[in-house]
This record gives structure tokens, C-alpha cells and sequence, in this order.
């Protein structure tokens, strides 16, 4: 089995915050050989994530542009990175108008749409909405399987 990392994951992953929960296990799957699937979505926002870090905290500037570029270049040989394919935003559209009442953003369904794609090779990698609302609270009404790291454990 597959994983798909959303971008919550892959920035555990990277650790950019030095605190999140869930790092060791987001690594281990890496690292043990899992193929681990991202899109063009999840690079997309890291950059947008770390580019606001960035621009909120001018005095780490170089830090932060040190290290989109090394998360640009690494992603390419630890990371499958596929495209969104074009059904994704229909089948996210009509996602946000289901389940829009779980306060999930266009962006979130959109990775679900993706993972819904794949759905029998992939588990999803994330922790948007660990106690059962947003993203995963959305990933349980669609019967898509979601890895929590933050609570190592398949929900």
C-alpha cells in the first residue's frame, strides 16, 4: 500500500515549525520504504506555507528561502510527485458542497478528491481535523483511508 501525503504531512515531514506532533511517524513512513505519493497541490502550498513564515519573520529570510530550496530539490528523490488530474476539481467541488458543513477548505477537498482517485492504492497522511471534523472527519463519510500521525493510528 501506497501513501499520499497532503501538505500538513509533508511539512511534518520537514519539521519546519520544530514542534509538530506526529514527526517521528510521518518520517518512519519515509524512510522504511513506503512510497509516499504528493501532488502538484502539496508542493504548492509547502511553498505558499513557508513563503508566509517567511514573510513573518523577516529577520529568518535567508533561512526560510535556504529552505523551500532544499525541500524543492529533496522532495524530487524521496517523493512521487503526480498531477492533479483534471476530474479532481469536479469531484472536489461537488465534495465541498456535501460535506462543506465540516468547515474543510477548497484546498483540503481537493486533496481528498485526489486521494478518492487512487483510493484503492493509497492510504491519506494527515492530521487536518484529528478530532473528527474537517478533512478527516470529510475522508470517513467518502470511506477513504486516513493514517493519523499525530495519533499513529488509521481512522
Amino acid at each position: 500500500m501506497n501513501y499520499y501525503f497532503d501538505t500538513n504531512a509533508l511539512l511534518k515531514y520537514y519539521d519546519v515549525n520544530g514542534n509538530e506532533l506526529g514527526v517521528e511517524n510521518v518520517r518512519n513512513l519515509v524512510e522504511n520504504g513506503k512510497q509516499v505519493l504528493i501532488s502538484e497541490l502539496t508542493i504548492l502550498e509547502t511553498i505558499s506555507v513557508l513563503k508566509k513564515k517567511q514573510r513573518t519573520n523577516p529577520n529568518r529570510k535567508k533561512y526560510f528561502r535556504k529552505t523551500i530550496d532544499f525541500i524543492l530539490i529533496d522532495i524530487k528523490s524521496k517523493f512521487i510527485n503526480i498531477p492533479v488530474p483534471e476530474k479532481s476539481f469536479e469531484e472536489a467541488q461537488n465534495i465541498l458542497l456535501t460535506y462543506g458543513d465540516f468547515d474543510v477548505g477548497s484546498l483540503d477537498v481537493l486533496h481528498a478528491a485526489i486521494v478518492n482517485n487512487l483510493r484503492d492504492s493509497v492510504h491519506f497522511v494527515t492530521s487536518d481535523g484529528s478530532g473528527g471534523g474537517r478533512l478527516i472527519g470529510v475522508c470517513k463519510k467518502l470511506q477513504i483511508s486516513v493514517y493519523d500521525p499525530e495519533k499513529n493510528a488509521y481512522v
